[in-house]
């Protein structure tokens, strides 16, 4: 059984004290990622999205990066967000390193906060291509 590449970033994410997923794409591919979670490990497991729709697969997933880097930061308090991409932020081509360099710029998270982060594209590869890509 393979599962797409973000899932595999998770289950890296997964093994970090205080980390929270974020996957920088629509809200249904972390709702999947964390019902299937959820199942493995009987109990809630945390994951967030950008919550990208069509106006950002349009203009880029920028402002909703910004905004639920802040939201994620100042609701979860987490030790370090994980970040990936889901397919539609890969097709579009959004770059993490700049937004996530821009959203320490506007104070959405601290300069000195850690946010590894890999592209994964889920339409190559699987779940083991993305946990490597994360890892």
């Amino acid at each position: 059984a393979k599962a797409c590449h973000p899932m595999g970033a998770l289950y890296v994410a997964a093994g970090f004290e205080g980390t929270l997923h974020y996957s920088h794409g629509s809200q249904g591919c972390v709702a999947y990622f964390r019902t299937h979670l959820t199942r493995n490990f009987k109990e809630p497991f945390q994951a967030v999205s950008s919550s990208m729709t069509e106006d950002a697969a349009v203009f880029g997933g920028l402002n909703n990066m910004v905004d639920g880097l802040a939201n994620s930061y100042q609701l979860y308090k987490p030790k370090m967000i994980a970040l990936c991409t889901t397919c539609m932020a890969e097709v579009i081509g959004d770059d993490l390193g700049a937004f996530i360099q821009t959203s320490k710029d506007r104070g959405s998270i601290p300069e000195d906060f850690p946010v590894p982060y890999a592209h994964t594209p889920s339409f190559v590869g699987s779940h083991i291509t993305g946990y490597d890509n994360m890892l």
